[in-house]
């Protein structure tokens, strides 16, 4: 049997295509998707080819439900909720794994992302390893729990910021992750938040949601003359 399934080709096309559906390993579980974000860098994949392989199911922002698990699968059972860490297979052995920096893990990043080099999830099914997936707790609705990979990405910066009581934030960029990043920070909270973004729908959107201010613009010369 066959499934719809937006792919990057191997030319670099992003397309429709039918797919096989997911043969399951015994290491493995079977998600059906519930929903899955398109992610910028999904948009620019086939300028990404370190990172994004060829003929590879798109898709690493999502929530679904588990429908079947593999013989060697102990911790998961049809369904559960699940949100996604598409960078969580990691290999526990590396240098990078064993200082705490499982982000820099080879297989985990540039091996076996999911929706990068393994298929993800623009797709009705998938298969994928226990170590992606994270349980959703039962009071989160299905709706936020597909924006738990980006604001994981905007929370790990926030967090990188440290101490934010009595500071002056500046968010560069006010697209999904800066608006999340806005929403976070506002948690703190700061004295005040900036955001640098010259669309102004998205400025207004952070400015509504969280009272951040946008930063001061120089005045335009007069013309000449």
């Amino acid at each position: 049997m066959t499934m719809p399934a937006v792919v990057l080709t191997k030319q670099g096309r992003i397309a429709l295509q039918d797919r096989p559906r997911p043969t399951l390993r015994p290491d493995q579980v079977l998600i059906e998707v519930d929903l899955c974000g398109i992610c910028g860098s999904d948009l620019h994949a086939s300028q990404l080819p370190q990172v994004y392989r060829g003929d590879c199911v798109l898709g690493h922002e999502f929530t679904g439900r588990v429908v079947a698990v593999g013989d060697n699968v102990a911790d998961w059972a049809a369904g559960d909720r699940v949100a996604v860490n598409p960078n969580g297979n990691v290999d526990v052995s590396c240098v990078y794994c064993r200082s705490g920096r499982q982000n820099f893990c080879r297989q985990a990043t540039l091996e076996t992302a999911l929706g990068l080099q393994a298929d993800g999830a623009l797709a009705p099914l998938m298969a994928t390893f226990t170590g992606h997936l994270r349980r959703i707790p039962d009071g989160l609705g299905t709706l936020e729990a597909a924006w738990v990979e980006p604001t994981a990405t905007a929370l790990r910066a926030v967090e990188i910021a440290g101490d934010l009581a009595g500071r002056t934030v500046l968010v560069t960029g006010g697209g999904p992750i800066g608006q999340l990043a806005c929403r976070l920070a506002h948690l703190r909270p700061p004295v005040q938040i900036l955001l640098m973004e010259p669309a102004e729908q998205r400025a207004q959107l952070a400015t509504d949601c969280t009272l951040c201010c946008l930063p001061p613009t120089r005045p335009k010369p007069a013309p000449a003359g």
